[in-house]
């Protein structure tokens, strides 16, 4: 569940469809690789925001992981309002590249607590061994408590809150890593550092992975 030779590299981690440097060959893709090898990462989760839809999304990160297969996990992106929603989780779930799902609550504007689909996209995440990682820092639709309340519900999947917080919720997010056992935090866009001394000193270490939101963000910045 991470360590100093992982990295979850969120976000727009991998660019996305569209961006036409992203082509497998590109520069883009030599900068992700040279990156990994001086910040001494192995092992890289990617995802991405980026697409026309959540399908060209995610076909991207296949395609795209699948060129680099010792390097990089694929996370799919999930919209649980879109009609086909649990069609694309099952789809994802089912092609055995997919090792995390991502919910962002705060760029496809839901209320996680009662939004629709949610506890049918766990079941599929436990029913394939699939992490849900989950956007949280930013306002009234991304407390670390609004997930917790799917991951007590669904003690058998891993739950990883995102930016451990953020801006908002960064002492909070520590109480729920502690509460959960299935809980763990990433920490990419952690700001404040007495935030992450508290987690150093009262969550477990292996329930702290390292996170970077390359390329957005500069991978030794950390």
């Amino acid at each position: 569940a991470g360590g100093p030779d992982s990295d979850t590299s969120d976000g727009n981690g991998a660019g996305g469809p569209g961006n036409d440097q992203l082509d497998g060959n590109s520069t883009e893709n030599q900068n992700q690789n040279t990156d990994m090898t001086e910040n001494g990462i192995t092992l890289r989760m990617v995802s991405t925001l980026q697409g026309k839809t959540i399908y060209h999304q995610n076909r991207f990160i296949m395609d795209y992981v699948q060129k680099y297969p010792d390097k990089l996990i694929a996370c799919a992106t999930i919209n649980p309002k879109e009609d086909d929603a649990l069609e694309e989780m099952r789809r994802v779930a089912e092609s055995g590249v997919f090792k995390a799902v991502e919910l962002d609550s705060l760029e496809h504007g839901y209320i996680p607590e009662i939004a629709p689909n949610i506890d049918e996209i766990f079941e599929i995440c436990e029913d394939h061994d699939m992490v849900v990682n989950c956007f949280t820092g930013w306002g009234d639709r991304t407390a670390p408590m609004q997930w917790a309340y799917y991951a007590k519900r669904h003690p058998n999947v891993n739950v990883v809150m995102l930016h451990m917080g953020g801006y908002d919720f960064g002492y909070n997010c520590i109480e729920v890593a502690k509460k959960y056992k299935n809980v763990y935090v990433e920490t990419s866009d952690v700001y404040e550092l007495p935030i992450m001394h508290i987690a150093l000193k009262e969550i477990p270490h292996e329930k702290i992975i390292f996170g970077s939101q390359f390329p957005d963000k500069l991978t030794r910045c950390s």
